[in-house]
C-alpha cells in the first residue's frame, strides 16, 4: 500500500508532467489559445470541479466544513461495526447450490447401520423446498469437491462413514441463501445425530481457499495419555462454547476385544 501511494502521488504526476506537457502546449497553440490555458469548451463535470475546488481552496469555512464532514462520515462508518449494523468478515458466505453432510459412526458399526443412519438423516432434509435432490454415499466418499482439496474427504472409506451430497435448487429458484438454509436445518440434524449416536459435519462450499476446519486446536505432549487428557478438555470447551458446532477430534474410540477360548474336545464332538 505504501509503494502504491508513492507511485500515485509522485511517479504518476511526474510522468504525466514530463510526457503530456509538450503535446498539451502544442494543442493549445494550434487552437489559438495561450499556452498553459485550457482550450475549447469545458464540460459540466469540469465546471463543477472548478467551482467546488475554488471554494475549498479559497474559503476557510468551506475547508473546515469539508474536513469536519469527512471525519464525521469516517467515525460514523467505523461505528457501524460495534453497533452491530454490519458484520465484518474477511470472506463472507457465498450462495452455493450444494452442501455436504459428513457422517462418522462409532468404530465397529456395520455398513448397514451406517447406511440406515444416512438415509434417516437424508429424510430430514429432503422435504425442504430448497432441496433439489440428495445423493447418499455409504461406506465410501462422495464426489470430489472443493472441500476435498484440504479436508481429504475423498479418502474416506469403511463401514463407519457416509456422505450426503445435498443439491439445492438454482439461486434464482429459492429465496433462502445456502448458508441460511444450513443454519435452519443444523439443529434438526444435530438432534438426529445425538439420537443415532453418530457425529456429523455440515460442510458448506467455502467462499475462499478451503481450510481443515473453522477452528483447529493441535495438542502436543510428552505421551499419549497426557495428550488425550488435554485434548478431551479442549474438546469439552469447544462443545460448551456458544456458536461452535460440529466438534470432533481425530481419535478413534476404544473397541472391545473378545477372545474366545474354544474347547477343542467339545468342538470336535
Amino acid at each position: 500500500m505504501l509503494v502504491s501511494m508513492l507511485v500515485a502521488f509522485v511517479i504518476t504526476p511526474w510522468a504525466a508532467y514530463r510526457i503530456l506537457r509538450g503535446p498539451a502546449r502544442r494543442d493549445a497553440v494550434d487552437s489559438g489559445a495561450p499556452a498553459g490555458e485550457h482550450a475549447g469548451r469545458e464540460g459540466f463535470t469540469t465546471r463543477l470541479y472548478r467551482r467546488v475546488m475554488a471554494r475549498l481552496v479559497g474559503s476557510r469555512l468551506w475547508r473546515i466544513s469539508f474536513l469536519a464532514g469527512t471525519v464525521a462520515l469516517l467515525l460514523g462508518t467505523c461505528a457501524l461495526v460495534p453497533l452491530g449494523v454490519v458484520t465484518v468478515k474477511m470472506l463472507p458466505f457465498d450462495n452455493k447450490s450444494e452442501l455436504q453432510v459428513v457422517i462418522d459412526m462409532p468404530e465397529g458399526t456395520p455398513l448397514e447401520k451406517s447406511a440406515n443412519a444416512a438415509l434417516e438423516i437424508a429424510a430430514l432434509v429432503r422435504p425442504e423446498s430448497e432441496v433439489s435432490d440428495i445423493e447418499v454415499h455409504a461406506g465410501t466418499a462422495g464426489p470430489y469437491n472443493f472441500n476435498g482439496l484440504v479436508r481429504h474427504y475423498f479418502l474416506r472409506r469403511g463401514p463407519t462413514v457416509a456422505d450426503l451430497q445435498v443439491n439445492l435448487a438454482g439461486k434464482h429458484e429459492r429465496a433462502a441463501q445456502s448458508h441460511d438454509f444450513a443454519k435452519r436445518v443444523r439443529p434438526r440434524l444435530d438432534e438426529a445425530a445425538r439420537r443415532l449416536g453418530t457425529r456429523i459435519k455440515l460442510a458448506e462450499v467455502p467462499p475462499g481457499p478451503p481450510v481443515l476446519q473453522t477452528i483447529v486446536a493441535e495438542v502436543y505432549g510428552p505421551d499419549r495419555e497426557e495428550r488425550l487428557r488435554l485434548a478431551a478438555q479442549v474438546k469439552a470447551i469447544f462443545e460448551s462454547t456458544e456458536g461452535v458446532s460440529d466438534v470432533d477430534w481425530h481419535i478413534e474410540d476404544d473397541q472391545p476385544k473378545e477372545i474366545l477360548a474354544v474347547d477343542e474336545a467339545k468342538a470336535s464332538r
